[in-house]
């Protein structure tokens, strides 16, 4: 028999649901972490790409191009699955 808990606010479950629910939310809270380190990785190694002179240097300028490029299609996605 699966023994029943009461959440305060919701209605009965059984223990089971409710260590699947907090496994999926302890799952989730990892992966947007995680994500958002990712992020803050790609933005650090963006800002911190050579100039000479105040000017980008060419891989400087192809690495920026390319992250444009990238950005661009990520939006084009969005967009399209919107129309």
């Amino acid at each position: 028999m699966i023994a029943k808990i009461d959440c305060g606010e919701c209605s009965t479950i059984s223990t089971r649901n409710h260590f699947l629910f907090l496994s999926t939310l302890a799952g989730a809270s990892l992966v947007a972490v995680a994500t958002a380190t990712a992020q803050s990785s790609r933005f650090d190694d963006l800002s911190n790409l050579p100039f000479e002179q105040n000017r980008p240097t060419k891989q400087t300028a192809q690495t920026l191009k390319d992250e444009l490029l990238f950005q661009c299609a990520c939006n084009f996605g969005i967009l399209e699955e919107c129309v």
